[in-house]
């Protein structure tokens, strides 16, 4: 293999390690979450909130030069995932 795309191998490696530390540390902010809106007996999901973050979201993506579709649906999974890791608090 050639020398350059080694090196673009492992700095993406390295991309990936931080993208999933960062992506563990929101889980379990979001496992406090649920486990705060269990204890104020508050529902799972809050449609306003979700399109409020959604839409900063894609502005935030839009900055750093991501398409509004790979935002939305990056964000989306995020939130299914956050709403089924509640779900199981309940």
């Amino acid at each position: 293999m050639n020398d350059e795309l080694e090196k673009l191998r492992a700095r993406l490696d390295r991309i990936d390690e931080e993208i999933l530390t960062l992506f563990s540390k929101r889980l379990e902010t979001v496992k406090n979450i649920g486990i705060n809106k269990k204890t104020k007996n508050l529902p799972i999901e809050n449609f306003q909130r979700f399109e409020q973050a959604l839409d900063y979201r894609i502005q935030v993506g839009k900055k750093v030069g991501l398409e509004s579709s790979l935002v939305k649906q990056i964000y989306t999974l995020f939130h299914s995932i956050a709403v089924d890791i509640q779900k199981k608090l309940r």
